[in-house]
């Protein structure tokens, strides 16, 4: 994958996981995830899986306690249509840290141009093959996953000033 300057070093984007945000704070390291895809989520403390789900919801928590302190890793889908998702750090009910990660529109005509291309192409082998119609399909899904790879690295995720 390469370097996208939207991106702060302490997050990255994939396909398979999702977005994966990192905190830092109090000298531990908090790893939260998750994939609007399969809906599943993570937090990891120090490498260490603490909570795991699967939802498809605008918003979800997942609630720790460390040494006395509790903490909470809260995701909020800000915006369907743009896709806009804030992940939230919380300790002791306090906001501490928080991102905002929106796609950014792609104006590639090139991409587009590809898909399509490579669809007619698809479609035109799985013809003169006499292929199912759904070998056809899945091709094709294929080829939208790799555009989708292409797009999804032109996420811009931004870290949000806290007010004390």
């Amino acid at each position: 994958m390469s370097e996208n300057p939207y991106r702060p070093p302490a997050t990255e984007i994939d396909i398979p996981t999702g977005y994966n945000f990192k905190f830092n704070i109090d000298g531990i390291e908090i790893k939260a995830g998750g994939s609007s895809f399969s809906g599943k989520e993570y937090v990891y403390l120090n490498n260490r899986l603490v909570s795991e789900t699967r939802t498809h919801r605008k918003n979800s928590a997942h609630e720790f306690t460390l040494d006395g302190a509790s903490y909470k890793i809260e995701f909020k889908m800000l915006n369907m249509i743009k896709g806009t998702l804030a992940c939230s750090l919380f300790k002791d009910d306090i906001l501490v840290k928080q991102y905002l990660a929106t796609p950014r529109i792609i104006k590639d005509p090139g991409l587009v141009i590809g898909v399509v291309a490579a669809g007619i192409l698809l479609f035109a082998l799985a013809d003169s093959f006499d292929l199912p119609i759904w070998v056809f399909g899945i091709a094709f899904i294929v080829a939208i996953l790799v555009a989708q790879n292409h797009a999804i690295q032109h996420i811009e995720i931004k870290e949000v000033e806290i007010q004390q």
